[in-house]
């Protein structure tokens, strides 16, 4: 039975314990992170080719704190979600290996003000840019609970090409250590999120992270206290 053979595989992770040496080496990283929270993401060996993509099928964790008792359990379950039906699956499918290295970066916890996605190519026009955006974290956006803003960017001139004001109802915020959603004013909601300085700076910094990896990009990204962090970047599948 496939699934039960896919429970077994991720217990064998989650029932077992980290060795001294690993955690040790996590400690030290974690003290020069020196933050309180964090943000715990899977990046699987073949995860997101240019052939693959593994968008959702595996585990990331958002706000998790460092001090906590369970902070190890999350780096286990991102490892175990490697094993998770969805992505064994997927792999099948795609004829991908099925037993590879799981990555897990553990990035500071940023409480957004607004978040969103670039994809650096557009689907149906390779000469556009296209950006999602929305208030607050980016989880709901990623998991489509959220009808962002889009902006179309030409790719040569990062000229404003065409806009749309979408329905961002709810946002999802950081704060205290907890994530909650809460509901935006009928202002906020019918408002552009973003400046067209703003639009044109995600831009440019997109392309330049494409030109780094040679191949057009998707990306997450966030502004917190006016300045744009980037989250992860993944290749854009079958461009």
């Amino acid at each position: 039975n496939f699934k039960v053979k896919s429970h077994e595989l991720s217990d064998l992770i989650l029932n077992n314990h980290i060795s001294d040496s690993i955690k040790s080496e996590i400690i030290t990283s974690l003290n020069k992170l020196d933050v309180n929270f964090v943000s715990i993401r899977s990046s699987a060996v073949s995860e997101d080719s240019s052939k693959t993509s593994f968008a959702g099928l595996h585990n990331t964790y958002l706000g998790i704190n460092t001090n906590s008792r369970i902070f190890f359990k999350y780096i286990k379950k991102c490892w175990a979600s490697l094993f998770n039906e969805r992505a064994l699956l997927y792999r099948l499918n795609k004829k991908a290996p099925l037993l590879e290295g799981m990555a897990v970066i553990v990035q500071e916890m940023i409480p957004s003000q607004f978040s969103g996605i670039t994809f650096t190519t557009h689907p149906l026009n390779k000469d556009i840019l296209f950006i999602e955006a929305s208030f607050g974290i980016g989880n709901l956006i990623v998991n489509g609970e959220v009808e962002p803003d889009g902006y179309q960017i030409d790719r040569k001139t990062l000229k404003l090409l065409d806009k749309k004001i979408g329905a961002k109802n709810i946002s999802s915020i950081f704060k205290n250590g907890k994530i909650k959603t809460i509901k935006k004013s009928k202002h906020e909601t019918n408002s552009q999120l973003l400046s067209f300085d703003t639009v044109r700076e995600i831009s440019k910094t997109c392309l330049d992270i494409e030109k780094l990896f040679r191949k057009p990009q998707d990306i997450e990204w966030c502004i917190y206290r006016d300045k744009l962090w980037l989250l992860q970047s993944r290749a854009i599948t079958e461009v």
